[in-house]
């Protein structure tokens, strides 16, 4: 089964956090994190990290 994107667009709505990111993909498969395309979600998780990380725990803007 693959996620509902009102539903996930939902949760993303609803996380307290302002440190998110909303990323569809379309693959045929609900586990994205193993097999085909789990690279470029490996990548956007890492790039995601890497920024908060590099910018004191803030997501990098155009002002950073």
């Amino acid at each position: 089964p693959v996620v509902d994107s009102a539903g996930a667009k939902i949760m993303y709505d609803e996380l307290g956090s302002e440190n998110k990111e909303f990323v569809l993909m379309n693959y045929m498969n609900h586990i994205i994190v193993n097999g085909e395309g789990a690279e470029r979600v490996h990548k956007l998780i890492w790039g995601f990290m890497h920024n908060l990380l590099s910018n004191g725990g803030h997501p990098a803007t155009s002002e950073n």
